[in-house]
């Protein structure tokens, strides 16, 4: 299957600021639970750093959590997956026949950084908006690796806003 990035960024690519999240808009959030899950039976795979998780009320649903921190004494839900190497878990996915699952990356910033190398796809919701967070995104590196392929116009609370897909220019 594919290696996909998710991420709301705004104009400044920021995605963050002190552990959270800067947005939470309610047709982003039904985007990223409608591609992150499997039509197919098989739960796609959603890799995350360790604030990331916490920002989550629970483990995403119909999905494997895999959970990416050095953090020996991180608790977990029964059923979610702590990794300490992004590699270890790329090497997993690209060798043990998980290929019938979608691996999505879902953040924060160092994830990114480290995965985007390796992505087919990467799903941006674009805000339109200006404030200055304390995580970003590498956008500039998508916007020179990939093609844009689709894009959406949409507004939610007077909060204007894009859906913009991309795939790897070399394919």
């Amino acid at each position: 299957m594919s290696i996909n990035i998710i991420a709301a960024i705004n104009e400044t690519h920021s995605i963050g600021v002190k552990g959270k999240l800067q947005y939470r808009i309610k047709k982003d959030l039904e985007r990223f639970k409608q591609l992150t899950q499997s039509n197919n039976g098989h739960p796609n795979i959603c890799l995350m750093g360790k604030n990331t998780f916490l920002e989550l009320d629970k483990p995403l649903s119909k999905r494997i959590n895999v959970v990416l921190t050095s953090d020996k004494k991180l608790i977990v839900p029964k059923g979610v997956i702590v990794e300490s190497s992004f590699d270890k878990v790329l090497n997993h996915y690209l060798h043990s026949g998980s290929q019938d699952k979608d691996l999505w990356i879902c953040g924060g910033q160092e994830l990114f950084k480290q995965a985007l190398p390796h992505s087919d796809k990467v799903f941006i919701t674009y805000i339109h908006d200006d404030k200055v967070g304390d995580r970003h995104f590498p956008y500039e590196q998508v916007k020179q690796q990939f093609k844009e392929v689709h894009r959406e116009e949409y507004e939610e609370n007077g909060l204007k806003f894009e859906f913009i897909n991309y795939e790897r220019k070399d394919g």
